[in-house]
């Protein structure tokens, strides 16, 4: 294994090394399919020895779009032409952040979980108590609620002037989500409504006469009628949010080379390489950027043959799990040692709750498992209790994210092999 470490994007604290403990873990000899269902960066996949199949998956559209572009040398070479033109910049970065949101934000669980996040970091620096009411709001998901908290964050001058360029078009980005999506939920019903009355009526005629009003069977008829018709409702919200609501704003409008290069540049120019805020000292030497767009060649390479994916990565574990001949490795967003039902994966688009990692442990210490199974996470309660048989590597780290600069960690890596 070469001591050079593979990587799209640069490497800071001891990722580095982490990558190559990882690596040397692998079970190669008895296992013909690799599989990474907890992509991200992709580090490991690109540093260990290649599998006679591979398969790199995350629940991003961003990062999976980035590496499909990877696994085809010409569009690569497309790419970094495009990142040699155009280097970061700060008013690029803030543009690219706007962007990306309207590629990958939908108004879902995870959505409400960013704004969330916004919220209690505005909060904490500028005490507002709306950004409370606001919290309070995306938990009960009143989204009239929210969307008047966003009103007031954007319409009252002393707290709008107290953000940074950033926050505001970030607060003013979910505004317009919302609100279209407040919108459409209020007009479809309406739409609905007198087609579901009509309906009913029909079915009940089928049976029996409408009653005459005032009567005991016409409670009863207005009772179920009302219910019927409120079902059809929420059944029409919920599928036309799903069909239309939920897909990004820019649509197909955007290529797969533009997509790949707003990922490349904000994970590139950004502070712990979340892709939201701009890291001065990372952008300071502009030949470190030249160097690492035209590493990607390097990773064009090594990602020729792998298959990438994008869904939900405890399917892929319940697919694969059952065959000998495969390994996984597993790299969930991690539990907060001080406080395991805190997860310091919040600061990604898809991270895992308490209960996340519960369902994954148990599905992977099934009794009918037979893949080789790595997984990472710092030494928590949850995971010893699940993995108590499983062989334990220890790893000293440190970590910023969460907010404490080189917070120093014990990793662990649990192996059932």
């Amino acid at each position: 294994m070469s001591s050079k470490v593979l990587s799209p994007f640069p490497y800071y604290g001891g990722k580095a090394k982490m990558s190559t403990l990882i690596s040397s873990l692998i079970d190669y000899d008895n296992t013909v399919l690799y599989i990474e269902p907890f992509g991200g960066g992709c580090r490991t996949l690109l540093n260990k020895k290649p599998h006679d199949q591979e398969i790199y998956n995350d629940f991003g559209f961003g990062l999976t779009n980035f590496f499909e572009v990877m696994t085809d040398r010409d569009k690569t070479e497309q790419l970094i032409q495009m990142l040699m033109d155009n280097p970061p910049s700060r008013q690029q970065f803030e543009q690219l952040v706007i962007r990306r949101m309207a590629m990958e934000d939908r108004l879902n669980t995870s959505t409400n979980a960013q704004l969330s996040i916004l919220a209690l970091d505005s909060r904490k620096k500028y005490s507002y108590a709306v950004y409370k009411e606001l919290r309070q709001a995306i938990v009960s998901e009143d989204y009239k609620e929210i969307i008047g908290c966003l009103d007031i964050i954007l319409n009252t001058d002393f707290i709008v002037n107290c953000l940074t360029e950033l926050e505001e078009m970030q607060y003013r980005h979910y505004l317009e989500l919302y609100r279209n999506f407040w919108e459409l939920i209020e007009i479809k019903p309406e739409e609905v409504v007198p087609l579901a009355e009509r309906d009913f009526d029909n079915a009940w005629k089928e049976s029996m006469q409408i009653p005459e009003q005032g009567t005991a069977l016409w409670k009863v008829y207005e009772q179920v009628k009302a219910a019927y018709v409120t079902e059809c409702s929420k059944n029409a919200i919920y599928t036309y949010t799903n069909d239309i609501v939920v897909s990004n704003e820019l649509g197909g409008s955007v290529s797969d080379l533009e997509i790949a290069f707003t990922i490349f540049q904000l994970y590139y120019s950004s502070r712990d390489g979340m892709g939201t805020v701009w890291s001065n000292e990372k952008n300071e030497d502009s030949r470190a950027y030249y160097k690492a767009v035209r590493n990607l060649r390097n990773v064009a390479k090594r990602m020729e043959n792998v298959v990438v994916t994008q869904c939900d990565a405890l399917d892929l574990v319940r697919q694969y799990r059952v065959y000998s001949n495969v390994m996984l490795y597993l790299d969930p967003s991690y539990l907060k040692p001080e406080d395991e039902y805190k997860n310091l994966g919040e600061v990604y688009k898809m991270s895992y709750s308490y209960q996340d990692h519960r369902k994954l442990l148990q599905e992977i210490v099934k009794s009918d498992t037979r893949a080789k199974i790595l997984i990472s996470n710092y030494d928590v309660d949850l995971y010893n209790t699940y993995l108590s048989g499983w062989k334990k590597t220890y790893y000293k780290t440190f970590t910023s994210v969460g907010g404490k600069k080189h917070n120093r960690r014990l990793e662990v890596l649990w192996q059932n092999y």
